[in-house]
């Protein structure tokens, strides 16, 4: 996920059939509850966090991955989490309906 097009190389890359419809680009920010949501983060089986190799300050770019990382797992064990809670809550009702569908009435 990043706020513009990859470059062409990238795109290249992307294009390859081994990861055609296994890999799947973003434009968006991390910062942005919108754009994590638009990803599916919650579903995927995994997240590459890919940081500038090349950059003039190692340290800046480091803190920026470390940061996007934790933002990506605050976000995915909220969303799991209100997943878990919805799951959970349909379970009772379904229990319920059940139980009050069995009873005879007289």
């Amino acid at each position: 996920m990043m706020p513009q097009r990859p470059d062409p190389a990238t795109e290249l890359l992307m294009m390859k059939p081994q990861y055609i419809n296994a890999l799947f680009y973003i434009e968006g920010s991390t910062l942005d509850n919108m754009a994590l949501s638009r990803a599916k983060l919650e579903k995927s089986a995994a997240v590459i966090i890919l940081s500038n190799k090349f950059t003039y300050d190692a340290e800046n770019e480091d803190t920026k991955t470390i940061l996007e990382a934790m933002i990506i797992k605050k976000y995915v064990n909220s969303e799991r989490k209100k997943n878990l809670d919805y799951e959970n809550r349909m379970k009772k009702t379904s229990t319920w309906m059940t139980y009050f569908s069995n009873i005879q009435v007289e």
